[in-house]
């Protein structure tokens, strides 16, 4: 059975892992892609032996989508987990659909966060939110966490036409490795600890680092999304979708403190810091560090997920929880001289 893939992100960290397990798993599939340039296209088109297609366009250009999106069976936004326009238009054509329409739509747990703070006046429970039994207060989440206006629309898109159209959103944790892509190897929130420790001579901490959040590996994170889109093309009636259908990905957590103290042995084993220790900054010295405004909600914000109900679908990581620390090292390295691991 052939059907049409349009993917939103492709020459991203996320995107680029869930083409190339798409071109694994479905080489019968007809799959394209939006990029920005020519030159990405081409090489694209290249380093997949010409097995997708690409239409030239950003998330701007509503008429491209537009098309696409009715061309599609299948639709994956692996992009911007923020850009309510390109979700609007995708809103706009799958209410009108007239047969199968599976959509599947990248989202972050920074919509968990608990705002910058000392975790001394926060006082986070440490109780994860679970995909499983925490549904109901997925969907009451407050449109001002990050990420959530968007996720409201996806979840809504389902309801608009029932009979034809499917949705789920998997809300990735901390995201680490190296994915199979072909352009954007790497995330951002360990190697931008890394980049930025470095240029502070120093790793450094958000207030005291004290903050956990969940991670997964990347070729896990692509694992869940073809599971999912399996699922959905198997018709399963055991598979959540629409408002019900809000999976983690996560495979261990960890604090940042523990993180920054990895950065530093890190760095000073290499001679490329000279001060020891973690500097306990505040979120503006961080985000004047970075030239990031939303730099210190990468480290100094609690995001505990808990991804049980991808687990009950079946889902399994291969990477363990040793492999995030592991990462740390090899992410270093890869700054430093361009290594990439091996696994």
């Amino acid at each position: 059975m052939s059907k049409n893939i349009f993917i939103l992100g492709a020459s991203g960290f996320i995107g680029g892992e869930i083409l190339y397990q798409l071109l694994q798993e479905f080489p019968e599939f007809s799959i394209s892609c939006l990029l920005r340039s020519e030159e990405k296209a081409k090489k694209l088109q290249t380093a997949t032996g010409n097995r997708i297609s690409v239409v030239l366009g950003d998330l701007k250009s509503a008429n491209v989508l537009e098309q696409k999106f009715q061309e599609a069976d299948i639709v994956i936004t692996a992009a911007d987990v923020d850009d309510e326009e390109s979700i609007e238009v995708l809103a706009k054509v799958a209410k009108v659909k007239t047969k199968p329409f599976y959509i599947i739509h990248t989202s972050g747990t920074c919509v968990l966060n608990d705002g910058l703070g000392p975790d001394t006046v926060k006082k986070f429970s440490g109780v994860p939110y679970n995909d499983l039994t925490d549904n109901e207060k997925l969907n009451q989440l407050p449109d001002e966490q990050p990420h959530r206006r968007v996720e409201k629309l996806v979840l809504s898109i389902e309801k608009s036409n029932p009979k034809y159209v499917k949705t789920a959103i998997i809300c990735a944790s901390t995201v680490y490795g190296f994915n199979h892509g072909w352009f954007h190897r790497i995330s951002c929130q360990v190697p931008w600890l890394i980049k930025y420790s470095l240029a502070n001579d120093q790793a450094f901490s958000v207030y005291n680092g004290n903050y956990i959040w969940s991670h997964v590996h990347v070729r896990d994170l692509g694992k869940l999304f073809i599971l999912v889109l399996i699922k959905m093309l198997e018709d399963d009636k055991e598979l959540p979708t629409g408002t019900k259908g809000y999976f983690f990905a996560e495979n261990g957590y960890h604090y940042w403190k523990d993180v920054s103290k990895a950065v530093e042995r890190t760095l000073l084993d290499r001679n490329k810091i000279s001060q020891e220790g973690v500097a306990e900054l505040e979120p503006s010295q961080v985000e004047k560090l970075c030239s990031v405004h939303f730099a210190p909600y990468m480290w100094g914000t609690n995001c505990f997920s808990k991804a049980d109900l991808s687990r009950k679908i079946g889902w399994k990581a291969d990477f363990s929880d040793v492999t995030f620390w592991e990462d740390i090292i090899q992410q270093a390295d890869y700054h430093l001289d361009g290594t990439i691991a091996s696994y």
